[in-house]
């Protein structure tokens, strides 16, 4: 599959209190290219969130953790 474009970013919501920790943060998936199967990229963010990153595995027991897709600017939604 070609990609000609791939980004993260994330969004934190704070506590209104102190300590101000975050409680939720949303991943971004910004993904372009033709015939990207979203079925794929659903399936290699899930491999990332819940078996290779550090950063999820360490915040997901304390903060609640979201993500979305895009592809070439369209939101996936998903799966039921």
């Amino acid at each position: 599959v070609e990609v000609t474009r791939f980004e993260v970013d994330s969004e934190g919501i704070l506590a209104d209190t102190h300590p101000k920790k975050f409680d939720e943060i949303l991943v971004r998936y910004l993904i372009e290219g033709p015939d990207v199967d979203p079925k794929k990229v659903r399936r290699a963010v899930q491999l990332s969130e819940d078996s290779y990153c550090g950063v999820n595995a360490t915040l997901k027991p304390a903060v609640k953790m979201r993500s979305e897709i895009w592809i070439n600017g369209v939101l996936v939604p998903d799966e039921e």
